[in-house]
Parts: structure tokens; sequence; C-alpha cells
């Protein structure tokens, strides 16, 4: 391959990742199936690291209904609590079972047996 089409195909591959955010959709983008694209990024020296995929940012990351307007202003008007609750006024699937008189709750509480439980707690 000589050097221009070289510089060619790898500035081709650069350009076409900024508008995808996976090799799959890269690969889809070029029209070539991924084990073709594996290939050229050897080729090139390039990797998923070092490709300019998009990242997908979460829009609600560390907001909360206390210090986000928008959130606050969406569980004023749907609550989750009382009868708005869509469990509210259900029994529980597990009510009154225990490991004794129930076999999945025994399966699972011997598949359990021997290893360390860590308690979470919530942080105040």
């Amino acid at each position: 391959m000589s050097r221009r089409v070289k510089n060619f195909t790898k500035k081709y591959l650069i350009e076409n990742a900024k508008h995808c955010n996976s090799l799959t959709a890269l690969a889809e983008r070029i029209e070539a199936n991924k084990l073709t694209l594996n290939r050229y990024l050897k080729i090139h020296n390039l990797s998923k690291e070092n490709l300019p995929l998009q990242k997908n940012e979460v829009w609600n990351k560390g907001l909360t209904k206390k210090n986000d307007e928008r959130i606050k202003k969406y569980y004023s008007d749907h609550p989750r609590t009382g009868k708005n609750n869509p469990m509210f006024g259900k029994n529980p699937w597990n009510k009154g079972l225990t490991k004794e008189n129930n076999k999945s709750l025994q399966q699972i509480s011997e598949s359990h047996l021997g290893k360390k439980c860590q308690i979470l707690q919530k942080r105040r």
C-alpha cells in the first residue's frame, strides 16, 4: 500500500469515527464488515482508544431533585408515594416465604452460603 493511500485511508477512518459512537457503527458507516475494519485499524496502528469516537454523555449525571428544577418539577407532578406508586396495595411475591418452605429461596440461600456479604449503608 502506497504512503498516499495509507494516509488517505487513515484520514478517512478518523473523519468518519467522529460521527460514530462505536466500532460497529463506524464499520456500518464506511460500509465494511468488522473484520475488514479491524484489519484497517491494525495497518494504521489505530485502536478504539485513539479513535475520536463520540462520547454519549448522560444528561442528568449528578442531578437530583434537590439541585435541578426540571427533576424537581417532574417528581412534584409524578409522585411515587401512596396511591401513585404502581405497587401500592399489592402483596409482595415473597410475603411469608422462607428458605424452609420455598425451593427457590432455599437455592439462593445455599448459593450464598460461605460468601462474604457487605451491607452498604447510605451516607448522610
